[in-house]
Protein backbone atom coordinates (compact mmCIF):
# COMPACT_ATOMS: atom_id res chain seq x y z
CA UNK A 1 0.00 0.00 0.00
CA UNK A 2 1.23 3.45 -0.83
CA UNK A 3 1.80 6.09 1.84
CA UNK A 4 -1.42 7.92 0.88
CA UNK A 5 -3.53 4.83 1.61
CA UNK A 6 -4.06 3.99 -2.07
CA UNK A 7 -3.76 0.53 -3.53
CA UNK A 8 -2.34 0.07 -7.02
CA UNK A 9 -5.29 0.06 -9.43
CA UNK A 10 -7.78 1.38 -6.87
CA UNK A 11 -8.81 4.29 -9.09
CA UNK A 12 -8.87 5.48 -12.68
CA UNK A 13 -10.88 8.07 -14.56
CA UNK A 14 -12.03 9.97 -11.46
CA UNK A 15 -10.93 13.18 -9.79
CA UNK A 16 -10.06 13.64 -6.13
CA UNK A 17 -13.24 15.69 -5.64
CA UNK A 18 -15.33 12.82 -7.05
CA UNK A 19 -13.86 10.40 -4.53
CA UNK A 20 -14.68 12.81 -1.68
CA UNK A 21 -18.38 13.20 -2.55
CA UNK A 22 -21.15 11.40 -0.68
CA UNK A 23 -22.91 8.65 -2.66
CA UNK A 24 -26.07 6.60 -1.94
CA UNK A 25 -23.95 3.46 -1.53
CA UNK A 26 -22.21 5.05 1.46
CA UNK A 27 -25.29 4.17 3.54
CA UNK A 28 -24.84 0.46 2.78
CA UNK A 29 -21.14 0.06 3.58
CA UNK A 30 -20.20 2.39 6.41
CA UNK A 31 -16.59 1.26 6.84
CA UNK A 32 -15.31 -0.40 3.64
CA UNK A 33 -12.06 -2.32 3.66
CA UNK A 34 -11.34 -1.26 0.07
CA UNK A 35 -12.63 1.54 -2.12
CA UNK A 36 -12.25 1.12 -5.88
CA UNK A 37 -13.08 4.12 -8.04
CA UNK A 38 -13.87 3.77 -11.74
CA UNK A 39 -14.98 6.49 -14.13
CA UNK A 40 -15.11 7.53 -17.75
CA UNK A 41 -16.03 10.88 -19.27
CA UNK A 42 -19.03 10.64 -21.57
CA UNK A 43 -19.54 13.61 -23.86
CA UNK A 44 -23.33 13.66 -23.94
CA UNK A 45 -25.89 14.84 -21.37
CA UNK A 46 -26.80 12.48 -18.51
CA UNK A 47 -30.31 11.79 -19.91
CA UNK A 48 -28.66 10.22 -22.99
CA UNK A 49 -26.49 7.97 -20.79
CA UNK A 50 -29.11 6.85 -18.26
CA UNK A 51 -31.04 4.48 -20.60
CA UNK A 52 -27.79 2.61 -21.31
CA UNK A 53 -27.03 2.34 -17.59
CA UNK A 54 -30.50 0.86 -17.01
CA UNK A 55 -29.77 -1.76 -19.69
CA UNK A 56 -27.11 -3.29 -17.48
CA UNK A 57 -30.07 -5.33 -16.22
CA UNK A 58 -30.07 -7.12 -19.61
CA UNK A 59 -26.37 -7.79 -20.06
CA UNK A 60 -22.95 -6.97 -18.59
CA UNK A 61 -21.66 -4.83 -21.50
CA UNK A 62 -18.04 -5.81 -20.90
CA UNK A 63 -16.29 -8.71 -22.63
CA UNK A 64 -19.31 -10.68 -23.84
CA UNK A 65 -17.22 -13.66 -24.91
CA UNK A 66 -16.08 -14.08 -21.28
CA UNK A 67 -18.90 -12.97 -19.02
CA UNK A 68 -21.93 -13.45 -21.26
CA UNK A 69 -21.14 -16.85 -22.83
CA UNK A 70 -20.53 -15.15 -26.18
CA UNK A 71 -23.96 -13.49 -26.28
CA UNK A 72 -23.65 -9.93 -27.47
CA UNK A 73 -24.92 -7.23 -25.13
CA UNK A 74 -27.72 -5.26 -26.89
CA UNK A 75 -26.48 -2.44 -29.09
CA UNK A 76 -29.86 -0.71 -29.28
CA UNK A 77 -31.99 0.66 -26.48
CA UNK A 78 -34.76 -1.69 -25.42
CA UNK A 79 -36.98 0.93 -23.75
CA UNK A 80 -36.78 -0.60 -20.27
CA UNK A 81 -38.74 0.90 -17.38
CA UNK A 82 -36.80 2.57 -14.57
CA UNK A 83 -34.87 0.08 -12.42
CA UNK A 84 -36.45 -0.81 -9.09
CA UNK A 85 -34.94 -1.76 -5.76
CA UNK A 86 -34.88 -5.55 -5.48
CA UNK A 87 -34.47 -6.23 -9.21
CA UNK A 88 -31.46 -8.09 -10.52
CA UNK A 89 -28.53 -5.81 -11.26
CA UNK A 90 -27.47 -7.58 -14.45
CA UNK A 91 -27.85 -10.73 -16.50
CA UNK A 92 -24.75 -12.62 -17.62
CA UNK A 93 -24.67 -15.96 -19.37
CA UNK A 94 -28.43 -16.19 -19.03
CA UNK A 95 -28.27 -15.86 -15.21
CA UNK A 96 -29.63 -12.93 -13.22
CA UNK A 97 -26.92 -11.57 -10.93
CA UNK A 98 -26.71 -9.08 -8.10
CA UNK A 99 -29.51 -7.02 -6.67
CA UNK A 100 -30.31 -3.33 -6.97
CA UNK A 101 -30.31 -1.91 -3.46
CA UNK A 102 -30.81 1.76 -4.32
CA UNK A 103 -31.64 3.83 -7.36
CA UNK A 104 -32.01 7.54 -8.04
CA UNK A 105 -33.57 7.57 -11.56
CA UNK A 106 -31.49 9.45 -14.05
CA UNK A 107 -28.70 9.93 -11.52
CA UNK A 108 -27.41 6.83 -9.73
CA UNK A 109 -28.07 3.08 -9.74
CA UNK A 110 -26.65 0.75 -7.13
CA UNK A 111 -23.61 -0.72 -8.85
CA UNK A 112 -21.91 -4.02 -8.27
CA UNK A 113 -18.21 -4.67 -7.91
CA UNK A 114 -16.25 -5.95 -10.86
CA UNK A 115 -12.59 -6.32 -11.51
CA UNK A 116 -10.53 -3.57 -13.09
CA UNK A 117 -10.39 -4.96 -16.64
CA UNK A 118 -14.07 -5.92 -16.86
CA UNK A 119 -15.27 -2.67 -15.26
CA UNK A 120 -13.16 -0.60 -17.65
CA UNK A 121 -14.53 -2.42 -20.71
CA UNK A 122 -18.09 -2.02 -19.38
CA UNK A 123 -17.75 1.74 -18.88
CA UNK A 124 -16.04 2.25 -22.24
CA UNK A 125 -18.78 0.27 -24.02
CA UNK A 126 -21.51 2.33 -22.32
CA UNK A 127 -19.66 5.53 -23.31
CA UNK A 128 -19.45 4.43 -26.95
CA UNK A 129 -23.12 3.42 -27.09
CA UNK A 130 -24.42 6.55 -25.35
CA UNK A 131 -22.34 8.93 -27.45
CA UNK A 132 -23.17 7.02 -30.64
CA UNK A 133 -26.92 7.00 -30.04
CA UNK A 134 -26.96 10.67 -29.02
CA UNK A 135 -25.21 11.52 -32.30
CA UNK A 136 -27.49 9.28 -34.35
CA UNK A 137 -24.89 6.62 -35.10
Amino acid sequence: MADDGCVIGDRWGVTNSETLRTYPCDDFVVSPTLQAWRGVRIDVPAPAVWPWVTQLRLAPYSYDWIDNLGRRSPRQLEGLPEPQVGESFTTAGGRKLGRIVAVDPGVAPGLSVGDLIMARRQLLNLKKLAEGSALGR
